[in-house]
């Protein structure tokens, strides 16, 4: 192939992959944009400098009163996942739990009421390559939930009727399970 061809063709990529950026940042907004744009970059360079490719987040198991969970889906994503989110430097793992279901959920859960259930490891759901390690609390609630910051979808699913939902990997193989044994427990 010759010089210039290639010039053509690296710059028509360049112009598709500008393209694709403008059309990200129009649906999701600029500020959502940079915060991906920032985490791919960390995480490309913590792969090359092989930190840890491990997640710290704490979860929720958020039963209502027919024991259905809630799980979410977050924007530009397809996966159903527990509430929660990324413990943060020097966070402890309930003190994340609860701000992130404020901020995702407009929910205000007092410290004592989330139960911890267990440390689970999974593959990540929306990072390729990563591992989440998840500190799963169960809460039981009867106030109203609406989706809110990255949140784009609610379910309130029956845990062992999951058919045409895509799963993250930790609630597939980790929580569900655990709450269906949970919930045998308490009928026995």
């Amino acid at each position: 192939m010759e010089r210039a061809s290639v010039e053509r063709a690296q710059s028509m990529d360049a112009e598709a992959q500008e393209v694709a950026m403008l059309s990200r940042v129009r649906k999701d907004g600029m500020q959502a944009f940079l915060t991906r744009r920032r985490a791919a970059m960390f995480d490309a360079m913590s792969a090359k400098a092989g930190v840890p490719s491990t997640i710290r987040i704490a979860a929720a198991l958020l039963c209502n009163e027919h024991d259905h969970t809630l799980l979410v889906r977050k924007r530009g994503t397809t996966a159903f996942m527990q509430p929660g989110g990324k413990i943060e430097r020097d966070e402890e793992p309930l003190a994340a739990l609860v701000r992130e279901l404020q901020e995702e959920l407009g929910l205000v859960v007092h410290p004592s009421e989330p139960v911890h259930i267990g440390r689970f490891t999974a593959p990540a759901a929306n990072e390729p390559g990563w591992t989440v390690e998840a500190e799963v609390f169960r809460i039981d609630i009867a106030e109203e939930v609406k989706p809110a910051a990255e949140i784009e979808e609610i379910a309130w699913i029956e845990p062992s009727s999951t058919i045409g939902l895509s799963l993250a990997p930790l609630t597939r193989n980790h929580v569900l399970p655990l709450h269906m044994a949970l919930r045998n427990r308490r009928d026995l």
